[in-house]
C-alpha cells in the first residue's frame, strides 16, 4: 500500500502551486494530468518514486474510488495530492471523505498539511489514525517556495 503525502486547503490556497515547487512538475506534460512516477530526494530514505496529482482531486472531478483504483493498478509506492477541505457539491466529496477511503484501503497517510487563511480551523476534522497536520497560515499570500520549503523541512525531504 502506498504512503500518502497530502495537502488541504480550500481554493486559492496555493495547493498546486506548492505541490510544483516540492517537485519541479510543471501542470503539463507526462501522461496530461501532470501526473506519473516522479523522484524526490529526502533526508531519510534517499530518493523515492512518487505520483504526483497536480490539482485537487475534486477539482479535477476523480472520485476517491477512481483514483484508488487508479494508484493500485500503477503499483505506486508513494502519492502526493492535494484535496479541498471542504466540498463544494454533493458530487465532489471533501478531503476527509477521500482520507477515511485511502485509510479504509489501508494506504498510509504519512503527512498532512494544511493551507488556510486563518487558525479557526478544527483540529479533529480528520478520520482516526491520520497524522496530525502541520499548518500553514496565510498560504494565499506567501510565495509557492516559501510554502514549500517549510515542508521539505516537516516531510523530511530535501
Amino acid at each position: 500500500m502506498p504512503d500518502v503525502f497530502i495537502i488541504l486547503g480550500k481554493s486559492g490556497m496555493r495547493k498546486s502551486p506548492t505541490i510544483r515547487a516540492l517537485t519541479g512538475r510543471s501542470q503539463r506534460g507526462g501522461k496530461g494530468r501532470g501526473k506519473e512516477n516522479w523522484q524526490i530526494a529526502t533526508i531519510q530514505k534517499g530518493n523515492i518514486d512518487i505520483f504526483v496529482q497536480i490539482g485537487s482531486l475534486q477539482e479535477k472531478g476523480i472520485s476517491p474510488e477512481k483514483f484508488i483504483a487508479e494508484i493500485n493498478k500503477g503499483s505506486y509506492p508513494n502519492v502526493l495530492v492535494c484535496l479541498w477541505i471542504k466540498k463544494k457539491d454533493n458530487e465532489r466529496p471533501d478531503g476527509a471523505t477521500y482520507i477515511q477511503e485511502f485509510v479504509d484501503k489501508e494506504w498510509n497517510i504519512r503527512e498532512v498539511v494544511v493551507l488556510t487563511k486563518d487558525k479557526n480551523l478544527p483540529p479533529n476534522y480528520l478520520p482516526k489514525g491520520t497524522p496530525n497536520p502541520n499548518y500553514i497560515y496565510n498560504s494565499q499570500s506567501q510565495p509557492a517556495n516559501q510554502i514549500a520549503s517549510k515542508i521539505r523541512k516537516w516531510w523530511k525531504w530535501s
